[in-house]
C-alpha cells in the first residue's frame, strides 16, 4: 500500500474524528446540560486543545485501520470506513476528554 493513499485514510479519519469532538462539544454537551460553555476565551481553547490531542490521535488510527479494512470495495468503500471507524474511535475518546474537562 502506498504512503499516500495511507495519508489518505489517516487525514480522512482525522477530518471525522474532529467533526466529531467540535460536535459533542457545541452541539450535543449544550443540549443535555442546558447552557452553552465556550465563551472563546482562553482557557476554554486551551481546554478544546486539549481534548483535540488524544481524539485525534484516535481518529488518525481509526482512519488507518478502517482504510485497510475493506479492500472490494474499492477506493470509495475504503473511504467511507476510514471515515466510520475514526468517528467511532473518536467519539468514545472526546465524550470522555469534554467530560474531564467539565466541558
Amino acid at each position: 500500500m502506498k504512503i499516500r493513499q495511507l495519508l489518505l485514510f489517516a487525514g480522512t479519519g482525522l477530518l471525522a474524528g474532529v467533526i466529531i469532538m467540535l460536535a459533542m462539544a457545541f452541539l450535543i454537551f449544550p443540549a443535555v446540560m442546558g447552557s452553552p460553555h465556550f465563551s472563546g476565551s482562553v482557557p476554554d481553547l486551551l481546554l478544546l486543545g486539549l481534548v483535540g490531542l488524544p481524539t485525534s490521535v484516535a481518529a488518525l488510527v481509526g482512519g488507518l485501520v478502517g482504510g485497510r479494512v475493506v479492500n472490494e470495495g474499492a477506493r470509495s468503500g475504503q473511504i467511507m470506513m476510514a471515515i466510520i471507524v475514526g468517528a467511532l474511535l473518536a467519539l468514545p475518546v472526546s465524550c470522555v476528554g469534554l467530560w474531564v474537562t467539565a466541558w
